[in-house]
């Protein structure tokens, strides 16, 4: 995958990420089965990308390529 690409979640992760002090934060959208577009590659090496998620208000959320489905 590259920037610009479009792509669906097929999963639902659990939190938002982690925070010191606070300890994991809750999702604020579900994004299984929502439209996407790779905004950024995060981590090459573990294929984690950053994508937005238009339908969510552009919430983006980082994702490793395992949970998305290239489109076109």
């Amino acid at each position: 995958m590259k920037v610009g690409d479009l792509v669906r979640c097929t999963f639902q992760p659990h939190s938002a990420g982690y925070k010191e002090g606070r300890g994991f934060l809750p999702m604020q959208h579900i994004i299984k089965g929502q439209i996407g577009v790779v905004r950024a590659i995060q981590d090459p090496v573990r294929s984690r990308y950053l994508v937005m998620f238009p339908g969510c208000g552009g919430y983006r959320h980082t994702i490793a390529h395992t949970a998305l489905e290239r489109l076109g």
